[in-house]
C-alpha cells in the first residue's frame, strides 16, 4: 500500500462516520461539508477512543499468538529430544538395560507431547488451532476474508497432530504423531546379540527418523508462520496506536474554525510521519476502529 492511499482512508467521510457513531448526530445534523467546531471535536475524540479499544483487541490477539508460539515451541522441544535419543540408538548394539531406559524415557516424552496437545484443546480458545487464532484476529478487525496476506500466513499453520477425514467428512486425529510403536520396536531390535557381537545393528531407525523429521518440519513451519503473524499484528498495533494519538492530538489543537478536510490532512500527516514501515497496514484502520467501537458498545450493555 502506498502512503498516498491514506487519503482514501482518513477523510471527511471517515470523520463524519465517527461523529454519527457518537450519538451526537441525533442532536444536530452535520453533513460532510458542515462537520466543524464541536462536532469535529466530538468526531476526533470518538476516533481516539475507538482506536484505543481496537489497539487493546489487537494486543489480546498478539498475546494469544504468543501463547500459540510458546506451545508449539514446547512441542518442537519434545520432538527434538526424542530425535536425539533415536540418533543415539541408531548407532546400534545397545545393551538391554540401555534400550529399556530409552523406551521408558521416550514413552515419557511422547506423553509430554500428548499432554501439551490435550491441555491446549481444553482451553476455551485452543492455541494450536488455526481457527482459534483467526477468531481472535477477526474480533480485532483483521478479517482474513478481506486481508489476503493474513489469510496466507494462517494457511501455512497445520495441526501438530495427525489428522484424517472419513468419507462422511468427519475429521479425526490420533492426538500424537510420534511414531512410538515403531521406535519401541526398533529399540528392541537394536539390542546387542551376545551370541553374535559382530552383528552390526546400526541404521535400524531410517523410517522412524523420517517420520520424526516430518513432525519437526511441520512444527518449524508453524513457528515461522506464527512469528510472521505476530509481526503482522504488531505492525497493525503500531499504526493504530499512532492513529489514536493523532486523533487525540488533533482534538486538543482545534481552534474551532477548521474544516473537516483540513483536520483530516493534519491527522494523515501525523500518521504518515510516525508509522514508519507499519504504514503499509493503514488500510485496516477503519475495520480495527469499527471493532473497537463494537467492543465498547458491548461493554456498555
Amino acid at each position: 500500500m502506498t502512503v498516498r492511499s491514506l487519503e482514501k482512508i482518513i477523510d471527511t467521510t471517515f470523520l463524519t462516520k465517527l461523529y454519527r457513531a457518537s450519538g451526537s448526530a441525533s442532536k444536530g445534523s452535520a453533513s460532510k461539508g458542515e462537520l466543524k467546531g464541536q462536532a469535529l471535536y466530538t468526531s476526533l475524540r470518538v476516533g481516539a477512543r475507538n482506536f484505543a479499544a481496537g489497539y487493546q483487541l489487537l494486543n489480546q490477539g498478539a498475546s494469544f499468538l504468543n501463547v500459540s508460539l510458546d506451545t508449539t515451541e514446547r512441542l518442537l522441544g519434545v520432538v527434538q529430544s526424542i530425535q536425539e535419543m533415536v540418533d543415539k540408538a541408531n548407532r546400534g548394539n545397545l545393551s538391554a538395560s540401555t534400550a529399556r531406559q530409552d523406551r521408558l524415557k521416550i514413552d515419557e516424552l511422547a506423553g509430554d507431547f500428548d499432554e501439551i496437545v490435550n491441555a491446549a484443546r481444553e482451553e476455551k480458545l485452543d492455541p494450536l488451532n488455526t481457527q482459534s487464532m483467526e477468531d481472535t484476529l477477526v474480533k480485532a478487525g483483521l478479517d482474513t476474508e478481506k486481508i489476503s496476506d493474513l489469510a496466507s500466513l494462517l494457511k501455512k499453520i497445520a495441526s501438530p497432530t495427525e489428522s484424517s477425514i472419513s468419507s462422511d467428512g468427519t475429521v479425526s486425529s490420533d492426538g500424537n504423531p510420534i511414531p512410538l510403536d515403531d521406535i519401541q520396536r526398533q529399540l528392541r531390535a537394536a539390542v546387542l546379540d551376545e551370541d553374535d557381537p559382530s552383528d552390526d545393528k546400526s541404521g535400524f531407525f531410517t523410517k522412524v527418523k523420517t517420520k520424526l523429521r516430518d513432525v519437526q518440519l511441520k512444527l518449524e513451519t508453524n513457528i515461522k508462520s506464527i512469528k510472521a503473524t505476530i509481526d503482522f499484528v504488531k505492525d497493525n498495533m503500531a499504526v493504530v496506536r499512532v492513529a489514536g494519538l493523532a486523533f487525540l492530538e488533533a482534538s486538543n489543537d482545534l481552534q474551532g474554525n477548521e474544516s473537516a478536510e483540513a483536520v483530516a490532512e493534519v491527522v494523515r500527516g501525523k500518521i504518515r510521519s510516525s508509522s514508519g514501515s507499519a504504514l503499509g497496514q493503514a488500510y485496516n484502520l477503519e475495520s480495527v476502529m469499527v471493532a473497537g467501537l463494537a467492543a465498547l458498545s458491548e461493554n456498555e450493555k
